[in-house]
C-alpha cells in the first residue's frame, strides 16, 4: 500500500489524515458520515456545534434520532432512496426539532457496486426559505394590488365607441353591468372641458402619429354628474394586417388618491410632531457622507446637543473616534448589505452630560422611487437604567438564592405534583439522601396517617393547599414524619408564588419538637404548682379555723384570746 501511494504523482496523492481531518472540521456545513444502517460513523464540528453534543456522544447513535428525534428513519430520507438507488440524494424540509429548514444530501460511498456508507450534508436553508416566503408574499400582494387597482379595463375602436368594459369600470361610472357596450366614450363617460383634449390624443394614436402613452390623466364623468380623475396605461390594438383598429385602456381611479396626497401636505407637520414627541431617540442621516438631517427631541435630551448642533453633523464631530468609526462601520453595513437592517442590542455612547449611556439601536436603509439608496433611519432606545434594574435583580437573585441554600430552616417549593425543589436544611431535616430522592415525595408522604386532629393528612394536605391559593399564605402546625418514620411537631408557612408563568406553592418548615417538649414539661410543672399551691392553702385554711374556736373558748372562760384573727 505504501509502495502505490509513493507510486502515485505528486498531485493525485490521498491527503494525510490529519489534513484531511483539519479540511473535514473546516466546512461549516453540518457533515457526518453514515453507515448504510444509518449509524454515525464520524461527525466534523459543525454537526457537533448544530446539534450540542461531542462526536464520541454521537458515533453509534441512529442519525434519525439524532437529526429528528424519531425511532426508525422518517418516509422521505435521502438516506433510504440513496441505499435503493445507489446515488445520490437531495431533500428540501422543515425540521421542527430545530426549528430550521434544512436541505440534506446523502451521496452513497460505493465499494464493488455495493454500498457501504454514505456522506451526509446538511445545509441550513432558513434564510433562504424565508426569502422565498417573503418574495412570494410580495409577488402576491403586488398581484393584489393591481386586481384592486385596475378598475377600469376598456377597449375602444377606431371611432371611440366602448367594446369592452369590465365590471369595474361599468361599477366605477354608475351603470350596470355590459351598459356601456356600444356606447361612443367621449360622449357618454366624459366632462364636456375634457372632450377636446383627449380626443385630439386619441385621434394621433389611431392614425398612428403618436405611440400609446401611459400615466395619463384626465377627468371622467359618472352616470350621476360626479366627477372622477382616473390615471391611464394604453396600448395600441392591431390587427394581423399590421392596421390599428382601437385601443386597451386600462384606468385607476385616483381621486381618492389625489385627496390623500393633499391630506398627506397637510398631515406633515403632524407626523413631525409625533416623531418629535416619542420617548426614542429617532434620527435621519444621508447616505452619502452620514450626516445627521433629522434629530428629534429625544435624542436631544439624550445626547446632551441642540438641533442645530447636530443637524448637519456627523459621529466624528460628536462622539470619540473609536465609538464614531464603530457607529459609521454598522451605518454602512446596513446600507450596503441584503437586508438593509440592523439590530444593535447593546452599545454605549458617550453624551453630553448624563455620561456614557447604553442604548438600543434599529438601523434601516431607506431608498428612494429610484431604488437607490437615500438615507439611514435609526431608532434608538436607553437601556441604561433597564440594565441597572436587570443587574440588581440579577443580585437580588444570587442573595436569595444564598438564602435559600444556607437557611436553618427547611424551604421547598411545590407543583401539582408533588415538591420540585427542597434546600439543604429540608433535606437533612426529612431524613433524605438528596434533593432527587426529597422531591420523590409529596406532602402526605412526609406526614403520618392522621394528623394530631384526627383528620387524614393527605385530606387535610388539600385544604392547607386551597387556603393558600385562596388568600396567598396560611400559617399552622403540622405534624410530619422523616423518612427514618420518626415524627415531629413543625409550624408550617405556606405562600403563594408566580414562577415562569405558573403558581406555586413555598413551604417554610421549622421543626419545633424542643419547643412543644419545654411546653410540655413547663404544663406540668405548672400542675404540680398549682396541686402545691392547693394543698398549702388548704391546711393554712384549716390552721385559721381551729384558731379562731380556741379564741372563741378562750373568751367563753374569761381569757383573753392568745390569737388575734
Amino acid at each position: 500500500m505504501t509502495k502505490k501511494r509513493q507510486d502515485q504523482p505528486a498531485g493525485k496523492r490521498i491527503a494525510p489524515s490529519d489534513d484531511w481531518k483539519e479540511l473535514f472540521n473546516a466546512i461549516e456545513d453540518p457533515i457526518s458520515i453514515h453507515g448504510k444502517d444509518f449509524t454515525i460513523l464520524r461527525v466534523n464540528h459543525a454537526f457537533e456545534k448544530t446539534f450540542g453534543k461531542k462526536e464520541e456522544e454521537l458515533i453509534g447513535k441512529k442519525c434519525y434520532h439524532i437529526v429528528h428525534g424519531k425511532t426508525c428513519p422518517w418516509k422521505t430520507c435521502p438516506l433510504s432512496t440513496a441505499l435503493r438507488t445507489k446515488k445520490k440524494h437531495k431533500e428540501e424540509f422543515y425540521e421542527p426539532k430545530l426549528g430550521l429548514y434544512l436541505k440534506v444530501s446523502a451521496s452513497p460511498i460505493l465499494k464493488k457496486g455495493k454500498v457501504t456508507s454514505f456522506i451526509h450534508i446538511i445545509r441550513n436553508i432558513t434564510e433562504q426559505k424565508n426569502a422565498q416566503e417573503i418574495l412570494q408574499e410580495s409577488k402576491a400582494n403586488a398581484e393584489r394590488y393591481l386586481n384592486v387597482s385596475a378598475e377600469i379595463i376598456i377597449s375602444l375602436d377606431t371611432h371611440g365607441n366602448i367594446t369592452m368594459l369590465n365590471d369595474s369600470g361599468h361599477k366605477l361610472l354608475g351603470y350596470a353591468p355590459g351598459e356601456l357596450i356600444g356606447k361612443n366614450w367621449f360622449k357618454t363617460a366624459l366632462p364636456p372641458e375634457v372632450i377636446s383634449k383627449v380626443r385630439s390624443i386619441f385621434n394621433k394614436l389611431m392614425a398612428g402619429e403618436t405611440k400609446a402613452v401611459t400615466n395619463i390623466e384626465n377627468v371622467v364623468k359618472t352616470k350621476n354628474g360626479e366627477l372622477k380623475t382616473v390615471v391611464w396605461h394604453n396600448t395600441l390594438l392591431k390587427g394581423r394586417d399590421g392596421k390599428i383598429n382601437g385601443i386597451l385602456c386600462s384606468g385607476v381611479d385616483i381621486t381618492e388618491r389625489k385627496k390623500a396626497e393633499q391630506e398627506l401636505l397637510e398631515s406633515t407637520s403632524l407626523t413631525a410632531t409625533v416623531v418629535d414627541n416619542i420617548p426614542l431617540m429617532v434620527f435621519l442621516k444621508e447616505a452619502k457622507d452620514l450626516r445627521f438631517v433629522i434629530f428629534n427631541r429625544a435624542g436631544e435630551e439624550l445626547l446632551g446637543y441642540g438641533r442645530k448642533d447636530l443637524l448637519g453633523k456627523n459621529n466624528l464631530d460628536l462622539f470619540p473616534p473609536d465609538q464614531a468609526e464603530n457607529f459609521m462601520t454598522k451605518d454602512r453595513e446596513v446600507l450596503t448589505g441584503k437586508t438593509g437592517f440592523l439590530d444593535i442590542p447593546e452599545e454605549p455612547i458617550t453624551t453630553a452630560k448624563k455620561g456614557v449611556r447604553l442604548l438600543h439601536t434599529r438601523k434601516i436603509r431607506i431608498n428612494g422611487s429610484d431604488g437607490m439608496t437615500k438615507f439611514l433611519l435609526g431608532i434608538s432606545e436607553d437601556i441604561t437604567d433597564r440594565k441597572e434594574l436587570e443587574k440588581k435583580i440579577l443580585e437580588s437573585k444570587e442573595k436569595f438564592e444564598t438564602l435559600y441554600t444556607t437557611s436553618q430552616d427547611a424551604i421547598m417549593i411545590l407543583g401539582p405534583k408533588g415538591f420540585i425543589s427542597g434546600n439543604p436544611a429540608a433535606i437533612r431535616l426529612f431524613a433524605c439522601k438528596d434533593e432527587k430522592e426529597f422531591t420523590r415525595q409529596s406532602p402526605s408522604k412526609l406526614s403520618p396517617t392522621y394528623q394530631p386532629d384526627g383528620k387524614l393528612s393527605s385530606e387535610k394536605v388539600q385544604e392547607m393547599t386551597r387556603i393558600v391559593m385562596e388568600r396567598g399564605t396560611n400559617f399552622f402546625e403540622w405534624k410530619h414524619k422523616r423518612l427514618t418514620g420518626e415524627e415531629f411537631d413543625a409550624t408550617v408557612l405556606l405562600t403563594r408564588i408566580l414562577l415562569n408563568g405558573e403558581h406555586l406553592v413555598q413551604a417554610t418548615v421549622r421543626d419545633i419538637t424542643e419547643r412543644k417538649n419545654a411546653e410540655d414539661e413547663l404544663k406540668k410543672k405548672n400542675k404540680e404548682l398549682e396541686d402545691f399551691n392547693r394543698f398549702v392553702i388548704g391546711r393554712e385554711l384549716v390552721m385559721i379555723e381551729l384558731k379562731k374556736k380556741i379564741g372563741q373558748l378562750e373568751e367563753k372562760l374569761g381569757e383573753k384570746p392568745e390569737y388575734d384573727i
